[in-house]
């Protein structure tokens, strides 16, 4: 029960630092792009530049932060996977 438990644990941790991380990098891309094209508001989204619409114009420091927390979110959801096994 205890191993169930710090598996869960562990899961939720990783779950909430990855949506962090992704949500993060999708808001300083966001801001980029409205450097960029101008639109009249914050919520329109210009097309992707050329390209994957994810990477484009992506720093290194980007490019990181996204696998970073695609890789937490998996990560945690196999925590939470196991965790709900054991118990």
């Amino acid at each position: 029960m205890l191993v169930a438990a710090v598996t869960i644990g562990i899961g939720v941790v990783c779950v909430y630092y990855g949506a962090r991380s992704l949500r993060v990098g999708r808001a300083v891309r966001r801001l980029r792009d409205r450097d960029r094209t101008g639109p009249s508001h914050p919520t329109d989204w210009a097309g992707p530049a050329d390209g994957d619409p994810i990477e484009s114009g992506a720093t290194l420091a980007d490019r990181g932060s996204l696998e970073r927390g695609v890789v937490l979110l998996v990560l945690g959801a196999c925590c939470l996977l196991f965790g709900v096994l054991a118990a």
